[in-house]
């Protein structure tokens, strides 16, 4: 089928230049290259405002594995770009091992 017939069938994806599109798990994708791209994923940004006195919800890397676990089965992503910082500051170091290990886990690699 049609890309926009896939996109009609999963519910709400907004085609936005030839063969990208931007789905409801907040990523810009293309199906040809099986590319993802997300924005800013700030890893660190609940520790390091918590630290500082803040009362805001712990974020974990699974939170952002979730939609990229929907992506790499339903639109077979092999590949991801992360645009942006990837990390707040040091307080997110932690966190990137075990995002390239979820990746490694869903068959997703950096590009």
């Amino acid at each position: 089928g049609s890309l926009r017939g896939e996109v009609a069938a999963r519910g709400f994806a907004l085609p936005v230049f030839g063969d990208w599109f931007l789905t409801p798990q907040r990523a810009a994708v293309q199906r040809p290259t099986t590319t993802a791209v997300i924005a800013d994923p700030h890893l660190g940004y609940d520790r390091a405002r918590q630290r500082g006195g803040e009362a805001i919800p712990s974020v974990t890397v699974d939170g952002l594995l979730a939609p990229l676990r929907t992506l790499a089965i339903e639109y077979h992503i092999q590949q991801l770009v992360i645009a942006g910082d990837l990390v707040e500051n040091r307080a997110g170091l932690p966190a990137v091992n075990e995002l390239l290990e979820g990746l490694k886990h869903l068959g997703i690699t950096l590009a």
